[in-house]
């Protein structure tokens, strides 16, 4: 998506961005897991984070919905 929807002068940026909020998110949920570990044990913690992943596909496959019309469409706009 970034490859393809980005301008080329940004993109490096964009990808920076990128991988910093993946490491800062990683960083977060590495030092709460132990938190939640402690507090409910490791069999909650894992459903937690399965729920949690269910409703980040939920939401990354209602954000890229548009996307995905958009590049069905390219084709026929190419004509």
């Amino acid at each position: 998506i970034v490859q393809r929807f980005t301008e080329d002068r940004v993109r490096g940026r964009t990808f920076t961005l990128i991988i910093s909020a993946h490491n800062a998110v990683l960083g977060v949920a590495m030092v709460t897991s132990g938190a939640i570990v402690e507090s409910v044990g490791p069999r909650w913690t894992y459903v937690l984070c399965s729920v949690l992943l269910g409703l980040a596909s939920v939401t990354a496959y209602a954000l890229s919905r548009d996307l995905r019309a958009e590049g069905a469409l390219a084709p026929e706009r190419a004509t």
